[in-house]
């Protein structure tokens, strides 16, 4: 029964501590997550600003275009892996006849 208690006693000691010695990585938690959003952004302050992002009407209607192609016609699918062992013939020295 003593034993119990102080196995207990030391795992519940342990989980204490374990949650106590983060401090320095809960200060900066979600850092990575803002970092990488600011990264991504185009005009920070685009939601005070009117001003709107040019594209040229050319490219723009190409790119939908292609963007509405290629839900319409999807690509066939391909074999990626081919290996043809024994098809073909060889042009080489040393095979056929002579």
């Amino acid at each position: 029964m003593k034993t119990a208690l102080t196995v207990s006693t030391l795992i519940a000691c342990a989980m204490f501590a374990g949650c106590s010695s983060t401090p320095n990585l809960d200060s900066r938690f979600g850092d990575s997550v803002n970092i990488l959003k600011a990264q991504q952004t185009m005009d920070p302050s685009a939601s005070s600003s009117t001003k709107a992002i040019q594209v040229d009407g050319l490219a723009a209607k190409e790119a939908i275009g292609q963007y509405k192609k290629s839900y319409s016609q999807p690509k066939a699918p391909t074999n990626s892996f081919s290996i043809n062992i024994g098809a073909g013939s060889s042009s080489g020295s040393g095979s056929g006849s002579r």
